[in-house]
């Protein structure tokens, strides 16, 4: 087993203001949520991680708008890999489904 890497988050809203006391979910490359952490003042470090290839969310509680909070990293063996995550506009969309009866 490589010795582990850490991710060092720095993560703003859309105005640019951090993104304060939320949490962070990490995926696998293949999908798969293996742990994640919590941001203070918009800073969060989440360490110990194989290296490879994963994908952050940052799941945000109070948003005056909605935004995505999302990054693809690396790891690197025994480095740590800034990750600078900026929201982005998202449009919420109503999404309806209905039985149209026998087929």
């Amino acid at each position: 087993m490589q010795a582990g890497g850490e991710l060092d988050f720095m993560v703003t809203d859309l105005e640019g203001k951090p993104v304060d006391t939320t949490q962070i979910g990490l995926h696998t490359a293949l999908g798969d949520e293996i742990g994640g952490g919590v941001l203070e003042r918009g800073k969060g470090k989440v360490g110990g991680l194989q290296p490879g290839r994963y994908l952050v969310e940052i799941y945000q509680v109070r948003s005056t708008s909605p935004q995505i909070l999302r990054a693809s990293v690396v790891v690197q063996s025994g480095k740590a890999t800034p990750v600078v995550i900026r929201g982005r506009a998202a449009v919420q969309v109503p999404i309806t489904f209905r039985d149209l009866g026998p087929a």
